[in-house]
């Protein structure tokens, strides 16, 4: 038998190539690099504080067949996965481990600070970076003196700043204020202190507890 022309066995041939190229163009290829991108959205889906170092995944790209897939991040045992399952029957047809690292605050300064200049929240911006195996968040260098010179842009570390002790018996001016209303006045620190701890202040015969605005002044809050 021919058909078009050709030989049986011409045919048969034809109708494989036919198969093969047409099962390829079915198939779904998924680029390694696609694969970190879903697993980034994913990742920020369940906890925006976990940050994706990679995945483990050998090879250029994975093939999947013809169908509908979903992914998601799962974790086990501490360890994180991004998992490909079948969107009909939600059946895990891939697993992928992944390298991820929890994010962490830390401040950054926004200017430059001198040596010697007590440290403000206008000073700073928080933002978010690879922890490097510390979980904790560093510490606020809020109130604090840089014991070196800050470029804006710098990450502050603990150990650029230094906590300020002011001493009992300093002239401080005293800020009370009681909703809109401000009133300005001066008396003595009683307490050693910090800038942005609580203090005891005197004015005349009367103690006040308030709390160190800076190495001049304390905020005494009337209720």
């Amino acid at each position: 038998m021919k058909c078009l022309g050709l030989p049986p066995t011409c045919v048969l041939n034809f109708l494989l190539i036919l198969f093969i190229f047409s099962s390829e163009v079915s198939a779904l290829t998924i680029s390694k690099s696609e694969l970190t991108k879903i697993a980034k959205r994913e990742l920020k889906r369940i906890d925006k504080h976990l940050y994706l170092k990679g995945i483990i995944f050998y090879g250029d790209s994975i093939r999947l067949g013809d169908k509908a897939y979903l992914f998601e991040v799962s974790k086990e045992n501490k360890s994180y996965f991004l998992d490909i399952l079948e969107a009909t029957t939600l059946r895990r047809v891939k697993r992928i481990p992944l390298k991820v690292e929890r994010l962490i605050k830390v401040p950054v300064a926004v200017r430059d600070i001198k040596a010697g200049e007590v440290i403000t929240e206008r000073d700073i911006k928080w933002v978010l970076k690879p922890s490097q195996g510390s979980s904790k968040n560093f510490p606020s260098p809020v109130g604090k003196v840089a014991k070196i010179p800050i470029e804006e842009g710098t990450e502050i570390k603990p150990s650029m700043v230094e906590t300020k002790k002011i001493a009992p018996g300093k002239r401080v001016k005293i800020i009370f204020v009681k909703g809109l209303l401000t009133i300005e006045t001066y008396g003595k620190l009683l307490d050693y202190g910090t800038i942005g701890g609580k203090v005891r202040v005197k004015r005349g015969k009367k103690i006040f507890f308030g709390r160190l605005k800076d190495e001049n002044t304390v905020i005494v809050n009337l209720y």
